[in-house]
């Protein structure tokens, strides 16, 4: 979501659309990261509450909306629209849409209904549930990243379907570039110069019953008894993240431990040696709205065994599924096992020509048009 809302917000400003982004938490060299964008403004309001938990913000939203009122009054701000991003975002939006009068606009990113219906270790709060039904009846636009998701929203709010524009998020080609496999794996300490044995499987995202991340340990196992394989699960908070001490202790009971790397959060800038230095990016999530990961990895030129989720039916459609990789259900850990080593033994790549075409809808100029669009929609429509 933070990169979803950097990109597109610098993206907009290119454009000359001014944008004002407001959030509690202030990381490190954000603000420097958006200094040279003359018609973006980051605000760090609340920054006593950067590290409280979900429940704690929804109790706050109130108290975080009138910082935002008091902020503009101050400096003399004035909006045409509010997007927020998130259903706790989306709580602060309708109060600022009440005082403001103007659109408000979401993207959920994703819903809590759908994580709990699909995987069985989810378990959001029914207040999450409310909170989300309430907004899709509310708001005057939901943005969707992916055809999949337009259905989950659906499916949930019937009413809502004419409310509803697919809009995806892109990729930073710029960043997410091929490279040479050798070199980024030597940066990383993953293999010695010229070594070309070793069969490395890369995974990223939050750390979450969703994400299936339990699955692929089980499947990589037997893997890993095979062969010279290696696991990257990357992603989470810390060490002591107890989800995070679940996984290594599954690796450790499939006789696993040494295989199977958990580097924590990468910075955003080192992701690219980290695609680049894998044989595959494993996407085993029950559930994604959009799957970043996807775009990122097929820009590195490294194909992806992923779930039919989010974005990927679109961009793995059948001109380009062999070309990209594969796609998997969910059946068990040993049909992932026997289709990851299938797909490995074929020695598969990506090459520039197909990235290019296959990520030509999702770059970041053009999808701020398709939002800038929709905005001039809503005027249109009354506002």
């Amino acid at each position: 979501m933070s990169t979803y809302v950097r990109e597109l917000s610098q993206a907009l400003s290119e454009k000359g659309y001014p944008v004002g982004i407001f959030t509690c938490r202030g990381l490190p060299g954000n603000e420097a990261q958006f200094s040279d964008h003359a018609n973006l403004k980051y605000i760090h309001i609340c920054p006593e509450l950067a590290d409280c938990s979900k429940e704690v913000l929804y109790e706050h939203c109130a108290s975080i909306a009138g910082e935002i009122i008091d902020y503009t009054q101050k400096e003399n701000l004035q909006f045409d629209v509010i997007y927020s991003q998130y259903w706790i975002s989306g709580i602060i939006g309708e109060i600022l849409k009440d005082k403001w009068g103007i659109p408000h606009i979401i993207n959920f990113h994703t819903l809590g209904a759908i994580k709990n219906k699909l995987c069985v270790g989810e378990n959001e709060p029914a207040f999450r549930l409310n909170a989300e039904n309430n907004l899709m009846s509310k708001v005057d636009r939901i943005i969707v990243p992916s055809l999949y998701e337009r259905e989950n929203v659906v499916k949930l709010g019937e009413c809502v379907a004419g409310k509803i524009k697919v809009i995806p998020a892109g990729v930073n080609r710029k960043l997410f570039r091929f490279m040479d496999q050798s070199q980024a794996r030597v940066q990383l300490g993953f293999d010695q110069p010229g070594s070309t044995d070793m069969k490395i499987l890369f995974a990223l995202g939050r750390i979450e019953p969703v994400k299936g991340f339990d699955l692929l340990i089980e499947a990589f196992s037997t893997l890993a008894m095979e062969n010279s394989y290696k696991l990257i699960i990357a992603g989470g908070s810390s060490a002591d993240d107890p989800l995070i001490k679940k996984l290594k202790s599954l690796a450790v009971s499939r006789g696993a431990r040494d295989s199977i790397v958990f580097p924590g959060k990468i910075n955003h800038h080192q992701l690219p040696l980290y695609y680049n230095a894998a044989d595959l990016t494993v996407i085993t999530s029950y559930y994604e709205s959009f799957a970043l990961v996807a775009l990122e990895s097929v820009s590195c030129g490294t194909p992806l065994a992923a779930t039919p989720v989010g974005v990927i039916p679109e961009l793995m459609d059948g001109k380009n599924s062999s070309r990209l990789g594969c796609i998997l259900q969910l059946p068990g850990p040993f049909n992932w096992a026997d289709t990851i080593r299938d797909y490995l033994l074929q020695g598969w790549q990506i090459d520039a020509e197909t990235a290019d075409e296959s990520l030509a809808p999702y770059n970041w100029p053009g999808i701020a048009n398709s939002l800038a669009d929709e905005i001039d929609q809503l005027r249109r429509e009354g506002y």
